[in-house]
């Protein structure tokens, strides 16, 4: 038969601090997407400071309608966004065919 102890001294043991390293949120960014051989045409900005974000994007539709959605969200009033949408219809929807006719 055999015994084993253990013998912790916590004079030897040592912990250290939790140390939380949150940084400060805060970025802006923006892109652009403009291909005429396929019709895409998009764009997006946002920034954020701290609990606040807003921003926008705007999306041209193959049919010719642009929509445009400006947002913003933060602690007070949570999500709120606000929709423009511009009809410019076009009487044939845009589309190029990658597909070769012999």
């Amino acid at each position: 038969m055999s015994v084993m102890t253990c013998h912790h001294n916590s004079a030897y043991y040592r912990t250290d601090e939790t140390r939380d390293y949150y940084a400060y949120p805060k970025y802006s960014f923006r892109y652009r997407v403009y291909d005429e051989d396929t019709g895409d045409n998009k764009r997006q900005y946002e920034i954020r400071d701290g609990s606040m974000v807003k921003g926008y994007y705007r999306v041209n539709d193959p049919d010719g309608t642009v929509r445009e959605v400006h947002y913003r969200s933060d602690n007070n009033d949570g999500f709120t966004s606000k929709v423009n949408t511009v009809s410019h219809r076009l009487k044939t929807p845009f589309f190029r065919s990658s597909v070769t006719h012999y």
